[in-house]
């Protein structure tokens, strides 16, 4: 986040926006259930949440407001968001559930591709420094991935 602040997320139930020299609380975003992931938005005054039951949304880091939902899991189905990686550029977040991995806009909130995983299960997904490539780790290995164009560059 712009300035000297961190985030977490938590079992609590909460992000958490700190002042990372003093250690003390600066904002608390309630969420309805676990925050398993949290990451600041490069560029912009925004963090990205993810939460156990698999909702991806945008948030101000000054305000706490919720500038956009990405992504709700359907009722009964298992396609719950499980990871996820920003772009440089902060403008663009890559998620990735149990058979796909998706490329979104932060700002309209648009999903801009899907990417079709060959693994049955995507475990952790990366964005290169250049925000040209993405990766996608599953359970049979390692994908690399053109952001622009959704292609497989590599497997």
């Amino acid at each position: 986040l712009p300035g000297e602040r961190a985030v977490t997320g938590g079992i609590d139930r909460q992000a958490i926006i700190w002042n990372a020299s003093t250690c003390t609380r600066i904002l608390s975003i309630p969420h309805s259930t676990w925050v398993t992931m949290v990451a600041a938005l490069p560029g912009r005054d925004a963090l990205a949440t993810l939460t156990s039951s698999g909702i991806m949304a945008v948030y101000s880091a000054s305000t706490g407001e919720c500038l956009r939902a990405l992504f709700k899991p359907r009722a009964g189905f298992v396609d719950a968001v499980a990871t996820m990686a920003p772009f440089p550029s902060g403008e663009l977040l890559l998620s990735s559930t149990p058979a796909s991995a998706s490329i979104w806009n932060t700002t309209s909130g648009a999903k801009l591709r899907s990417l079709a995983h060959p693994s049955m299960w995507i475990l952790s997904t990366a964005v290169s420094p250049g925000g040209d490539l993405v990766v996608t780790c599953g359970a049979c290995g390692v994908e690399v991935w053109d952001a622009a164009t959704g292609a497989l560059v590599e497997s």
